[in-house]
């Protein structure tokens, strides 16, 4: 939905300094297409990947909202 693709648009911009849109989220539905559009846009030629092992991950994660009800 329209928040989310807001909230993705925002920290990709903030990560990759890329000018994407929000109307480009919704035109290119999938990652690929969504990489495309960023690396054409970019001066750089490469953008440096990330992995999940990449983000800090603390030793105990807290519970969801779901969790925390069945609890």
């Amino acid at each position: 939905h329209s928040l989310l693709a807001t909230r993705v648009v925002a920290r990709v911009n903030a990560i990759l300094g890329s000018g994407l849109s929000l109307r480009d989220v919704f035109d290119h539905p999938t990652i690929a297409g969504l990489a495309e559009i960023i690396i054409e846009g970019s001066s750089v030629s490469t953008i440096p990947a990330l992995q999940i092992g990449d983000l800090p991950r603390p030793a105990n994660l807290p519970a969801s909202f779901g969790q925390q009800a069945l609890w």
